[in-house]
């Protein structure tokens, strides 16, 4: 009876297998759009002697997104889609100026590496247009870092971490043709990592931001 049971379960499990793998499509394709990011700052006041924290938010930089995806359909409704891209990220600050040093703005210009990894979940019953929700990672790599105040630019490399991570969440609308699937995509980059590679006491800048892409894949 146990050898029967075995026999049986490793059946079904080789039936599954083999089944998800028939259903395994890859598509691969090219996207690009525009990135706005800004960052989110976190200060203790015990540096000052007093107590209490400061929350700061800096205003918004746009930016370039661009790069390569590849879609792995596991399911009708389900995917995974990990992409290479480059994103231009940073901020742009205000500084209010007084008698003796005047107010001005300057851009925060942080160049990546982005590997986002999605899973991608599509409503059913549309044999066509789409929509789909999305969920996943995003890990970036510093490519290059400067401050620009629109007179002089300024190398930041020393001062900003080479590595930053984060969460997405968003969605978007696919249109199923039969030999390219094109798409517009909506993606918020919930950033964790701190910004500050050499942080004085507990101050954090973490990355905030959002990418809207239109993009194009090729079935395979």
């Amino acid at each position: 009876m146990t050898k029967r049971f075995v026999c049986l379960a490793a059946g079904l499990l080789v039936f599954m297998g083999s089944s998800t793998f028939a259903q395994v499509h890859m598509q691969w394709g090219v996207a690009g759009g525009l990135s706005m990011y800004h960052e989110s700052i976190h200060q203790s006041l015990s540096e000052a002697g007093m107590t209490g924290a400061v929350d700061t938010s800096t205003d918004t930089k746009t930016g370039f997104v661009g790069g390569v995806v590849l879609d792995i359909s596991l399911l009708n409704l389900l995917s995974i889609e990990p992409g290479i891209f480059y994103s231009q990220r940073g901020a742009q600050m205000t500084f209010s100026g007084d008698a003796v040093i005047p107010g001005g703005t300057a851009k925060q210009n942080l160049d990546y590496l982005a590997v986002p990894v999605h899973a991608k979940l599509k409503w059913p019953g549309l044999p066509l247009v789409k929509p789909y929700a999305l969920a996943g990672i995003n890990l970036a790599f510093l490519l290059s870092a400067k401050e620009d105040d629109g007179t002089t630019s300024v190398n930041m490399d020393s001062t900003v971490s080479s590595f930053d991570f984060g969460l997405d969440f968003g969605g978007g609308i696919e249109f199923d043709l039969p030999v390219v699937v094109p798409y517009i995509e909506y993606a918020f980059d919930l950033g964790l990592g701190n910004l500050i590679k050499n942080p004085v006491g507990d101050m954090t800048a973490k990355s905030r931001g959002s990418e809207i892409k239109v993009g194009i894949r090729f079935k395979m």
